[in-house]
């Protein structure tokens, strides 16, 4: 594992598996899956580092020091380009994934040559509307006959609509097949909250 200084030339190698590859890994996961940039991120690292033991923090010195500035500003460099946003969708965060070195030294160099740019990506919060939950865009509920899907499904259903959602039930028995139960789940301009229930 490799990354960038500030002049955006590989600061560390990590050939082998070591903390400060696992710490990388472990703020990519932060970045990409959680979606977090800011102060969130820094508190999360910072939690991840405490909990580790003295011995393990201690060889994470170097790494700290000189990756953790890098990967903040590479999040807020993401969120402020449009590479990623609370709405980015699979596809997106595994082109993330696939690209991760090539777009943080892609950050490095227009952050150099941008200072207008630069003093976004060090400044950077996110807003309350750009912060992604981890909410679930689809509750599917599987089961044998009898074990209260439906009843669960409603029951949910009732409660998404009191909290203002729009949500969509979907029931396979109620909707005549599986093509016909499927088919909500394919509508890709839907952006509802969806709950449904199946049978096998």
């Amino acid at each position: 594992m490799y990354g960038y200084g500030g002049a955006g030339v590989v600061v560390r190698m990590w050939r082998l598996r070591s903390h400060a590859f696992a710490m990388e890994r472990a703020v990519q996961e932060a970045i990409v899956t959680h979606r977090l940039s800011g102060a969130a991120l820094r508190s999360r690292v910072a939690r991840r580092l405490a909990g580790l033991p003295r011995e393990v923090r201690r060889c994470l010195g170097d790494w700290e020091a000189t990756r953790l500035d890098c990967l903040v500003q590479f999040a807020a460099w993401l969120r402020v380009t449009g590479r990623q946003t609370a709405r980015t969708d699979l596809g997106g965060l595994q082109d993330l994934r696939r690209r991760w070195i090539a777009l943080q030294n892609q950050c490095a160099q227009c952050v150099a040559a941008d200072a207008r740019l630069r003093s976004l990506v060090v400044h950077y919060e996110p807003s309350a509307g750009d912060v992604a939950t981890s909410d679930p865009d689809v509750v599917v509920c599987v089961g044998p006959q009898g074990c209260g899907k439906s009843t669960f499904s409603r029951a949910l259903y009732a409660l998404l609509r009191q909290a203002g959602l729009s949500p969509c039930w979907v029931n396979q028995d109620e909707a005549g097949g599986r093509r016909q139960f499927l088919t909500p789940f394919g509508a890709r301009n839907t952006k509802a909250t969806r709950t449904s229930s199946s049978t096998r």
